[in-house]
């Protein structure tokens, strides 16, 4: 279950990407256009945060507001290109990744020898190969490929 997003995790979050920008309090301050001590102030919380000033420091993180509350501390560029390329996909292309995910998430739970059946089970499906136990309980594979010219 998620933990609930509460303003010391807002501040939290402005604190990581602060330093991830290599930016110190008073730095984000001058980059703000206020003075030094604007930013301590609201890490602080002796001034509340406003809207405005979060998307001003999500411009100046070059991140978007859904980086900000959705990825937060969890932040990379590799989960935000994924879930940019998701957005791109059709339903129905999304739901044959989410299928994956969910066969991948599965599979961590199982020994490795099922895994590697599965792995030739799936594969099996792709290039038309059938699998077939024999009579000492081993699988047999038979390729149907036909060789294209």
């Amino acid at each position: 279950m998620d933990k609930k997003l509460d303003y010391d995790e807002v501040i939290n979050r402005m604190c990581f990407f602060m330093n991830k920008a290599n930016l110190s309090a008073r730095a984000t301050s001058f980059t703000l256009d206020h003075g030094e001590q604007f930013m301590k102030r609201i890490l602080n919380k002796s001034v509340e945060l406003k809207v405005s000033t979060l998307l001003e420091f999500c411009d100046i993180m070059n991140i978007t507001i859904q980086d900000f509350f959705y990825l937060g501390n969890n932040y990379n560029e590799n989960d935000k290109n994924l879930l940019d390329m998701f957005k791109q996909l059709s339903n129905e292309n999304k739901d044959i990744i989410i299928d994956l995910m969910n066969k991948l998430k599965w599979q961590t739970k199982k020994p490795n020898y099922c895994l590697a059946f599965d792995f030739l089970k799936y594969y099996a499906t792709i290039f038309d190969i059938t699998y077939r136990n024999d009579s000492s309980n081993r699988w047999l594979l038979q390729s149907t490929l036909v060789a294209h010219g």
